[in-house]
């Protein structure tokens, strides 16, 4: 994508045209790979509002890619946003994992500790490996 494209489209998490942006980047194959969404950052840990985001992600971004996170650099951490009680805490976390690793596209589960991925920034030295995740341990790809 040359810049004059990209200047017309902006930045992916530019509001009310986040989703258009990363169908305009990731579509054909001859853009980039993946774009991450700002979608699940907010407060909001529900089923509907889930599904809203996926579906609004599906109809939108028909032949692009993305990358989905509860949690970045710029929010408090998902487990301190979802979880009303301490004692939720676990429950919150298997369940965002869960959720997560569920959905179509690319997964970023981050520690809770500054903006480092999940496995101490490991990740770009494990580009061919995934990262194991805990909870996933015993799951074969089909």
């Amino acid at each position: 994508m040359n810049m004059a494209a990209a200047r017309q489209w902006g930045e992916v998490g530019d509001g009310s045209r986040s989703l258009q942006t990363v169908a305009a980047y990731t579509s054909g194959g001859d853009k980039l790979h993946m774009c991450y969404t700002f979608d699940l950052l907010g407060p909001e840990f529900t089923a509907r509002h889930f599904r809203r985001c996926v579906e609004n992600f599906q109809s939108t971004v028909t032949d692009g890619w993305v990358c989905w996170a509860f949690s970045n650099h710029d929010v408090m951490r998902h487990v301190s946003r979802f979880a009303l009680r301490e004692a939720d805490r676990e429950r919150v976390a298997k369940l965002a994992i869960s959720l997560l690793a569920s959905l179509r596209g690319h997964h970023l589960p981050l520690s809770g500790r500054g903006a480092r991925p999940a496995g101490g920034g490991a990740c770009l030295r494990r580009i061919a490996r995934p990262i194991r995740h805990p909870l996933l341990a015993g799951l074969r790809r089909t």
